[in-house]
């Protein structure tokens, strides 16, 4: 019988180093009243990963599917961790770079369409998923993980931690052959050389052949173990867990930082974000199209600051990616944004999920009562910025309420919105 697949890989050390302590945010969970037999139930039948070693993504969303009581789908959230990690490790990815995919983008729903191949490198990419799938994940995002940590052993940490907040764990260890079909579905106590790291979602635990046992359901159908789940002694989690053990939990970070991170956290936290911006890594466009707020983008030599909208806009786009094109009139930047699906996305009607960066445009040409179009960005989901007529100075001068009454209501304009795809 062909093995399955494992591929998880240790959590790199400075994001180790920033994890935040369940105990030092929650207090510490205790053992009293912990029984010897308790199960998380799944909500979902077990699925096989087959062919991709997506462990990570099925674990995550196991996880997931418990506080959102839906399906969803791996293969977009593998998706999601990659473009977190910034690559398409073909050894996988940690635990928590799957959970920043998830308060990152959400999580898919299953039955949204997955691209047909089998090169990791096409499954993996995020753009070569639907948007509007990548858009409607976002309902199912999470709001941040805690290292599961106590005044106990790492089995008893798990245990307590586990039923004081009645959520299964996300987990993983070195993985070795003889895991795959062990007898009654008992981790054998070994220490042969392993090779890769498996992660897998810590149900509950109970009590096999006179030993307490935590269930661990994998992800690599129900022909594994026990219908899915293997157990592990107290001896082997405490010794082998160490690719994380993780909770998704609600969790305000700043006050996290703020109360419970010790000196050295904070310091390194402080350096990454430095090292960061050494690197010069891109500004976000929001951040972008704050910055220019009272920015001047032409001299009436170049274009009028009555016409200059679209110049703006385009300017500022190019400056965030330069092959973007500088296009001085609204009723060709509409045709090249519409003729350029694979850069943006016009949102459909009716328009929910408004976001800051996206682009408000009703073009010159397209109403029979006013002579000029207009153009701007959305700073959030309300205000929107865009060159002033009056001042020519990149300000907020409408609300998505009073840009529908003037151009739409009044001058009987269309009014589309577009989303830059990065």
């Amino acid at each position: 019988m062909e093995n399955p697949i494992t591929n998880l890989v240790k959590i790199p050390w400075i994001n180790k180093i920033r994890l935040f302590a369940y105990h030092k945010v929650f207090g510490a969970a205790t053992l009293t009243g912990v029984p010897d037999d308790f199960l998380i139930p799944k909500l979902f039948p077990i699925q096989n990963q087959n062919p991709w070693p997506f462990c990570f993504a099925h674990g995550f969303c196991s996880v997931s599917e418990d506080d959102e009581k839906v399906k969803l789908d791996e293969c977009l959230q593998a998706a999601f961790a990659y473009d977190v990690l910034g690559k398409i490790n073909p050894n996988g990815c940690d635990l928590v770079t799957v959970c920043k995919s998830g308060i990152k983008y959400g999580s898919g729903e299953k039955g949204l369409k997955v691209p047909d191949s089998l090169d990791i490198n096409v499954v993996g990419k995020l753009s070569n998923y639907d948007q509007l799938d990548i858009l409607k994940a976002a309902i199912h995002k999470k709001k941040g993980y805690v290292e599961i940590t106590g005044p106990y052993d790492t089995f008893d940490n798990i245990r307590s931690v586990i039923f004081a907040q009645k959520k299964a764990a996300l987990s993983g260890c070195a993985w070795r052959f003889e895991y795959w079909y062990p007898a009654n579905g008992v981790i054998p106590n070994l220490q042969t050389p392993t090779k890769d790291g498996h992660a897998f979602v810590i149900r509950g635990w109970k009590m096999v052949n006179g030993q307490l046992c935590l269930i661990a359901q994998l992800s690599n159908g129900e022909g594994v173990g026990v219908g899915g789940y293997v157990y592990f002694t107290r001896e082997i989690v405490n010794r082998e867990f160490t690719y994380g053990n993780l909770l998704l939990v609600d969790l305000d970070v700043n006050a996290a930082k703020q109360n419970t991170w010790t000196t050295l956290q904070k310091m390194i936290d402080y350096l990454v974000a430095l090292l960061t911006k050494m690197k010069g890594q891109k500004m976000s466009l929001l951040d972008l199209i704050k910055s220019k707020i009272g920015t001047d983008f032409t001299n009436d030599s170049q274009v009028p600051d009555t016409v200059s909208c679209s110049f703006a806009v385009t300017t500022l786009l190019h400056e965030y990616d330069s092959t973007l094109p500088v296009i001085d009139s609204t009723e060709l930047f509409c045709k090249y944004m519409q003729s350029h699906p694979e850069r943006f996305m016009r949102l459909p009607e009716p328009v929910t999920g408004i976001q800051g960066g996206d682009i408000v445009i009703s073009p010159t040409g397209s109403s029979t009562i006013l002579q000029h179009g207009h153009v701007g960005m959305y700073i959030d989901d309300t205000n929107i910025v865009s060159n002033s007529s009056e001042t020519g100075l990149w300000s907020q001068n409408y609300t998505r309420t009073s840009w529908r009454s003037y151009f739409h209501d009044y001058g009987k304009f269309p009014v589309y919105i577009f989303r830059l795809i990065k």
